[in-house]
């Protein structure tokens, strides 16, 4: 149990577990999570929670591997409130970001409460978000001639086409980015 620190080393252990630092931590499917998983202090993802769509199973899957009073953090992304998405949007989630049926910010925090989940302290992260996808796409395009140099232009085109999708989506104003931690109250009983 523990959690990780800063270092950007890991190692991995006989067991499928890792190591990083002083903490162990292990990497698994939120949909599906492995069977004899340990209990732990922290659930916590980066842009990865986006990619399930059944937000009530992952969140149920996090609570059981929770030690009581432990925590899940998310960043990621919410369907803004009063906001439908355009097909162009739809079809750019799902094709270029692979992720579908976002959330919005109720329905987000119901799963997480579905779950026992407590506590939810959801913050809009939009402005902030939209900003870092404006000028990793600006500093992408100046870096061009750099970038194809050492992969290719055919990688060059991909990540360009990804980039340029992600600030189109946030520039759209539907797209919202939210910073999310929220507590279990009990054990879950693994």
């Amino acid at each position: 149990q523990g959690g990780a620190t800063a270092t950007p080393t890991a190692t991995a252990t006989s067991n499928g577990k890792r190591m990083m630092g002083s903490g162990l931590f292990t990497s698994c499917c939120g949909e599906s999570p492995p069977s004899d998983l340990e209990s732990y202090d922290a659930v916590v993802s980066w842009l990865v929670f986006l990619h399930v769509t059944d937000k009530d199973l992952l969140f149920a899957n996090c609570a059981k591997i929770l030690n009581g009073g432990g925590y899940v953090y998310a960043e990621d992304f919410y369907l803004r409130d009063g906001r439908t998405f355009t097909a162009e949007e739809e079809r750019m989630l799902k094709d270029d970001v692979y992720c579908e049926k976002l959330p919005t910010r109720e329905e987000y925090i119901a799963s997480l409460e579905r779950a026992g989940f407590s506590n939810v302290e959801f913050v809009d992260v939009t402005e902030t978000f939209t900003a870092i996808v404006i000028d990793r796409l600006e500093a992408f395009q100046t870096d061009k001639e750099r970038f194809v140099d050492t992969h290719s232009l055919e990688t060059y085109e991909r990540l360009l086409h990804f980039y340029t999708s992600m600030s189109t989506l946030f520039n759209g104003g539907n797209l919202g980015g939210v910073r999310c931690h929220a507590r279990i109250m009990e054990s879950s009983g693994l």
